[in-house]
């Protein structure tokens, strides 16, 4: 993948992400993540998804895309999902030690 081709393959990326693996918010911690799981792995295995192992390639020779693909998408993909996995933790903990 030629690097400035990289770069704006990335921004479309986030797109693909955010359609084919949703966030949900149920209330059911263990389907939640569940069909997170389950979307990833549909994902990782389509032409779509291989696409990150070029993304990841692309950085064993481009230090700045690296470090873009660091903050643009991993930071920012956890972050997407923070809220939720957070919530889910304590509701574990409440209905643990409830």
């Amino acid at each position: 993948m030629v690097a400035g081709k990289a770069y704006v393959a990335l921004d479309a990326y986030r797109e693909v992400i955010e359609r084919n693996i949703p966030i949900a918010d149920t209330g059911d911690v263990e389907r939640d993540l569940a069909d997170l799981l389950r979307s990833a792995m549909i994902l990782s295995g389509s032409p779509d998804g291989r696409i990150f192992g070029q993304f990841l390639a692309e950085t064993q020779c481009d230090p700045d895309f690296c470090e873009i693909l660091s903050r643009r998408f991993l930071e920012a993909e956890a972050g997407r999902d923070s809220g939720v996995i957070g919530s889910r933790r304590e509701a574990w903990r409440d209905r643990k030690h409830g």
